[in-house]
């Protein structure tokens, strides 16, 4: 097997090693690693002894038809921002939970990070504690890949002459301009939307 333009694990045999490049979150990692598979950090590639090449091969066909972690997470919504221990997080939920205990369920924008803390609840600040702090909440669920392809039009916008965002309440559009803030539907097509386009122009 070849290295991975399809997305799949590529195998190759080394000398006495058989080394398996994989993607992120790949679903044959966890069989890699029952059958003892090393990470070589300066090749990122795992591998075993060439005498285990063809149950790697099993393997790695066995987990063919499973979904890749990281290609699932690009459908993981979030519905705010956090503070935890001095980082930024994305929020994928907020509330009490069955123990009684107010918590929030954080993540990376990577999705490589996910983990539950406690939380304050809305205008606590005087909580003891390794506690979560909402910073942002948004008016409607966005996914972690929507949000990483916003990221990269407003690093695309400010190095194209656009310049950086002019407040807190613009965004930017689908032709590469800022627009003012207007309602979740507008955010979403990128320009303003049919509602507010009426009731702007025609009132």
């Amino acid at each position: 097997m070849n290295a991975t333009s399809c997305g799949r694990p590529s195998i190759s045999v080394e000398g006495r090693r058989v080394y398996i490049q994989t993607r992120y979150g790949d679903p044959c990692v966890p069989a890699l690693k029952c059958l003892g598979a090393h990470w070589d950090p300066q090749t990122k590639r795992w591998w075993l002894t060439s005498a285990k090449t063809s149950e790697v091969e099993a393997a790695v066909a066995a987990s063919a038809d499973k979904p890749n972690k990281a290609d699932s997470e690009r459908e993981v919504t979030v519905v705010g921002k956090a503070s935890y221990k001095g980082r930024n997080y994305y929020v994928r939920w907020v509330g009490q939970c069955k123990s009684g205990q107010y918590k929030a369920r954080l993540c990376s924008l990577d999705g490589k990070i996910d983990f539950w803390a406690l939380a304050a609840r809305r205008g606590e600040c005087d909580v003891t504690g390794d506690v979560a702090y909402i910073t942002k909440t948004y008016q409607e669920a966005r996914s972690l890949d929507s949000i990483r392809r916003y990221i990269e039009r407003l690093k695309e916008a400010e190095t194209s002459g656009v310049g950086s965002r002019p407040d807190e309440d613009c965004y930017l559009g689908t032709n590469g301009e800022w627009l003012a803030r207007g309602c979740g539907e507008c955010a979403r097509l990128g320009r303003m939307c049919r509602s507010c386009a009426f009731d702007i122009y025609d009132n």
